[in-house]
């Protein structure tokens, strides 16, 4: 809830040099959320007398921004967007943020993209997500669809279909052990399925 703000102030020790920051948009405007940590809404209060703060690229979604990013080589090879692999300074390639990016770019028509050292190779069912990322796999797998990705819309699919198998055995699990408890003791099962 606080990275805009964070962000916001290291962009401040530049502010002798430029008089304008950005911060990149998290999500666009048709599908944004608040309160989050960045937002149009709010990043602008983030200004100081030297700098002004602003919210950039919200009128574009993750996938659409990776088809302007894959214009350009030079950027490409540039982006960073892990925070979870042990080497900062370059995307891991197996976390959910990096395989979101690599399939973006793939869906804009970059096969083995610059930003990632090693070929991709994860697997749907090594995924790990959380489920407000859903939405993103959904907007790119109607994407993939337009441009005709097969490669991308059955690595989607599987994916998707894989998450929500997962999310409905998350909730089949009290169950069944109340059902392990209720065998241990019979009497417990009389009483709670009456």
């Amino acid at each position: 809830m606080v990275h805009g703000l964070a962000i916001a102030a290291a962009l401040q020790l530049f502010a002798p040099e430029f008089g304008v920051g950005l911060i990149g948009s998290s999500a666009p405007y048709f599908r944004l959320v608040i309160p989050w940590g960045s937002n149009p809404v709010t990043d602008h209060f983030l200004s100081s007398g030297t700098m002004r703060i602003c919210h950039d690229g919200a009128a574009l979604s993750r996938t659409a921004k990776a088809k302007v990013v894959a214009t350009e080589p030079d950027v490409l090879a540039l982006l960073r967007v892990c925070w979870q692999g042990e080497r900062l300074s370059r995307n891991c390639g197996r976390c959910e943020k990096c395989v979101r990016t690599y399939w973006a770019l793939h869906i804009a028509g970059v096969r083995q993209p610059a930003c990632f050292d090693e070929p991709f190779s994860v697997p749907p069912t090594r995924v790990r997500m959380p489920s407000h990322n859903m939405s993103y796999w959904r907007e790119m797998l109607r994407l993939a669809r337009l441009e005709g990705d097969v490669e991308a819309i059955r690595y989607i699919l599987t994916l998707l279909r894989y998450q929500r198998a997962r999310r409905a055995l998350r909730s089949i699990r009290p169950l069944r052990a109340v059902a392990v408890r209720a065998r241990r003791r019979p009497g417990l099962a009389n009483r709670l399925f009456r």
